[in-house]
């Protein structure tokens, strides 16, 4: 899980032995880890979804949602059209992932902005 700044969240040997190599090491290990979840959700959610950049860049969870048991993206595209694009169950594990990487519930609720 990322480190949010919270002393008690580094795990205990970094935080008694008072080692700053190894404190930095660990940073730079959450951080590699985290970037290369975000690459790798974003890289499906192209590739699944067919979106273009600025649509994807543009997408917030809340813009998921279901209908009659299939999952939806609402996506706003060029020229401002408004598109629903369906949603694999491959990219709604990947998303899960994502999001369980980052301590959040697998699925969003329907009040999540970001």
């Amino acid at each position: 899980m990322p480190y949010s700044g919270n002393i008690r969240e580094i795990p205990v040997e970094y935080r008694v032995t008072n080692s700053y190599a190894n404190y930095v090491e660990y940073l730079i290990q959450i951080c590699v880890e985290a970037f290369y979840e975000r690459s790798r959700w974003l890289i499906r959610l192209l590739y699944h979804t067919g979106l273009r950049v600025s649509e994807t860049a543009h997408a917030k969870v809340a813009d998921f949602y279901q209908r009659r048991g299939k999952r939806w993206l609402h996506v706003v595209g060029k020229g401002g059209t408004e598109e629903e694009v369906p949603v694999s169950a491959a990219l709604m594990t990947d998303l899960a992932r994502y999001r369980g990487f980052h301590g959040l519930a697998p699925t969003p609720s329907g009040n999540e902005i970001a």
